[in-house]
């Protein structure tokens, strides 16, 4: 589970997270997830604000433009996690885009390991700028179900009370487009419980909530989480990448 400090890059996050769930999924022979690095996109979005909040849609359209991709974590860590409370949330205190050569990653992917490269992203149910009163959530389920973790934003103005349990949409508040004011990852749902609910990954680390999770009600768009719901489309040639990444470290293996 991750934690982004209080810096406001949970826009980041939610983009940085859902690529690499993505990724991991559009692999053959890839063993483990690659962590990604949510610091390249608040630090290289230039028309978001970096610590001082940003949106997913755009986040996700810089990645598809961006020809060296996401960097791994290891090579970009994240640098803002000990930003001081109301003294750094903003552009200006975020670490700039030139403090890392994204070239390395094509250079030295061998020891850094393989970035991802989004080739285009699509919404899991149709976006809602309104009120957002009727969004489809059925589509939503089908198509997380079908392909694996949503980028989404939600209002989590009540979230900070949150220890556990089912969050009604009553507890949650407000869920119009303009009520959305933090972006996480819905990872997955449960229709069978009492209280059906979705399963969503927060980035306020694991001593928040549900060990890092929360469960909002199912039957509704609870906190808007339908309302901004995207899922990334992984470049094919990166398959190809990974296994002969992994090829070649199998040889070193057996040669040593």
């Amino acid at each position: 589970m991750k934690n982004q400090g209080q810096c406001g890059s949970c826009w980041a996050f939610s983009t940085a997270e859902t690529v690499e769930s993505a990724h991991y999924l559009s692999k053959v022979g890839a063993d483990v997830p690659i962590l990604l690095s949510p610091q390249q996109i608040a630090s290289c979005v230039t028309t978001m604000d970096g610590c001082g909040g940003g949106d997913t849609a755009v986040a996700f359209k810089y990645l598809e433009g961006e020809k060296y991709g996401l960097a791994p974590a290891s090579f970009w860590e994240y640098a803002q996690g000990l930003t001081p409370t109301n003294t750094c949330g903003a552009k200006s205190c975020t670490q700039k885009c030139k403090s890392h050569n994204l070239k390395t990653t094509v250079t030295d992917a061998f020891y850094i390991g393989p970035s991802a490269h989004v080739n285009s992203f699509s919404y899991a149910t149709p976006p809602c700028t309104g009120t957002c009163g009727s969004q489809d959530l059925s589509k939503l389920a089908k198509n997380l179900a079908a392909k694996g973790p949503v980028s989404i934003c939600v209002n989590a103005g009540a979230w900070d009370d949150y220890t556990g349990g089912v969050m009604t949409s009553k507890a949650c508040g407000a869920y119009g487009y303009d009520d959305l004011d933090h972006c996480v990852q819905l990872v997955g749902f449960n229709t069978t419980a009492p209280k059906p609910y979705w399963i969503v990954r927060n980035s306020w680390a694991t001593s928040w909530g549900e060990e890092g999770y929360v469960y909002l009600e199912y039957s509704k768009n609870t906190c808007g989480l339908a309302n901004e719901a995207i899922i990334p489309t992984i470049a094919a040639s990166d398959s190809a990448a990974v296994e002969a990444r992994m090829q070649r470290m199998r040889k070193l293996a057996w040669s040593a």
